[in-house]
């Protein structure tokens, strides 16, 4: 995929990520955004910094369990995973 130059000059910049995640589906994947791609852009505009993990679907849960997003611990439990997954699937 081809960047724009200057998005591409400021993702080299970039040192922290923090992918905010939601919902997931069976297969652990978060079912709004697709994250291998989404790190494969980060990954070939020369990424090399440090992604954190924030999972914002625990308030969600908070006011409705029913709702299919998970506990906060949970959330961050599934994001951890997908990341790993990501990581695998390009070879970071």
């Amino acid at each position: 995929m081809h960047l724009p130059m200057k998005l591409q000059n400021q993702l080299q910049m970039v040192i922290t990520d923090y992918p905010n995640t939601h919902k997931f589906d069976s297969n652990g994947n978060e079912t709004e955004i697709d994250y291998i791609r989404m790190f494969k852009i980060i990954k070939d505009a020369g990424f090399t910094g440090y992604v954190g993990i924030e999972y914002e679907g625990g308030l969600y849960n908070m006011f409705d369990p029913a709702s299919g997003y998970l506990s906060s611990a949970e959330g961050i439990k599934a994001t951890h995973a997908l990341l790993g997954k990501v990581k695998k699937e390009l070879i970071y």
